[in-house]
């Protein structure tokens, strides 16, 4: 999450912390400003746990999603069934190697 917040803030001329940010475990790099913020599965799912209809987010983009593991399955879970609910979110799920028939039929 850090790695990536620094590549994209670079290529956007500005530093991680105003429109580029991240989150992870015990660390915090945004701000007000923040549009997009980085961050690891547990912090996304404690931000689920917090907020669960994901207030003030449009988009959320998963990615290296064919990587099965409990924490990231839960998350897709909860996405499933809140995108019945929002129609304004929009889930991006990305892979290297996704099977896709396994994902379109999730």
């Amino acid at each position: 999450a850090v790695a990536l917040a620094q590549r994209v803030a670079q290529e956007r001329c500005e530093e991680v912390g105003k429109e580029v940010g991240y989150a992870i475990h015990m660390e915090r790099k945004a701000s007000a400003q923040t549009r997009c913020t980085f961050c690891t599965t547990g912090v996304f799912r404690r931000r689920l746990l917090g907020d669960p209809r994901l207030t003030g987010l449009t988009h959320v983009v998963v990615d290296e999603v064919h990587e099965r593991e409990l924490h990231g399955d839960f998350v897709l879970m909860v996405l499933k069934q809140l995108m019945e609910e929002r129609e304004d979110l929009n889930l991006i799920l990305m892979s290297a190697t996704l099977q896709l028939e396994v994902f379109r039929d999730f």
